[in-house]
């Protein structure tokens, strides 16, 4: 056994005795194609957190602590983007609306243009461009309006 693997398997015993072991387990990925041709993945690792007692150790559910103590109920729809149990309404962003006048401008002159031509190509790309801002627009607003829900509700119940 060279010394460069000793020295890595005594690291890893002291990280598995300070509580930061990564599993070995492989996480799945995930990989998307966006729109000019780019991938991206997403990769994960599991992690044992450090100075947590597991439920199944100490035989006590492990319900996170949460700031708001609010019950709310939910109901999702098309011309409110959410309507809670006491009235308040989430308005529904229109982003695609919004970009609808430079979408209609790029395909009229991706459709004056020659098929398997390069400006065809250049303005189809500019085209996804467009499709995917809103795509991420959307994403974000998703992910912002639900992380507040998160942090300031204990229980959510969706209709």
């Amino acid at each position: 056994m060279t010394a460069r693997k000793v020295e890595r398997r005594v690291r890893n015993r002291r990280r598995q005795r300070q509580g930061s072991h990564v599993d070995p387990r492989p996480r799945p990925a995930s990989f998307r194609r966006k729109c000019k041709g780019k991938r991206s993945a997403d990769h994960a690792q599991r992690q044992r957190v450090v100075g947590v007692d597991h439920a199944a150790d100490s035989g006590k559910s492990m319900r996170a602590h949460v700031p708001g103590d609010a019950h709310r109920g939910v109901d999702f729809g098309l011309s409110d983007w959410a309507t809670f149990d006491n009235g308040k309404t989430i308005a529904n962003s229109r982003f695609a609306r919004n970009a609808l006048p430079r979408m209609v401008h790029l395909q009229r002159q991706q459709a004056r243009k020659k098929r398997g031509s390069f400006r065809h190509k250049r303005l189809g790309k500019q085209v996804a461009r467009v499709h995917e801002r809103i795509g991420n627009l959307r994403r974000e607003r998703l992910h912002k309006v639900t992380s507040q829900l998160v942090a300031s509700c204990a229980v959510i119940a969706t209709e």
